[in-house]
């Protein structure tokens, strides 16, 4: 399936053990409980002083799996650039989502 796939990309990544890691839409094809699973990866990667760059549209799945350090938010050009907590406005997302 489209989530084993994934898990498969992902897992190959991280044999590697590269201190960056840029991962492009890294949640696509996972249920819930396997992107709670990866973000729990991801957590411990960062606790140990690796950097992860993730470009997602899944903007939910970043701020509550508490992933990010930083976000910064597209819409053809850089919409807004923060804290997780601080990118949760109204008028920020209405800006990056229309």
């Amino acid at each position: 399936s489209g989530g084993q796939q994934q898990r498969a990309f992902l897992a190959r990544a991280l044999t590697q053990n590269a201190q960056l890691l840029l991962l492009d839409e890294p949640f696509s094809g996972l249920d819930a409980p396997a992107q709670r699973s990866v973000m729990t990866v991801l957590n411990k990667l960062q606790q140990q002083g690796r950097t992860i760059v993730i470009s997602t549209h899944d903007l939910g799945s970043v701020m509550t799996g508490n992933v990010a350090d930083r976000v910064v938010l597209l819409n053809r050009r850089i919409v807004a650039d923060g804290v997780p907590q601080e990118l949760t406005k109204p008028e920020i997302l209405a800006k990056a989502y229309g």
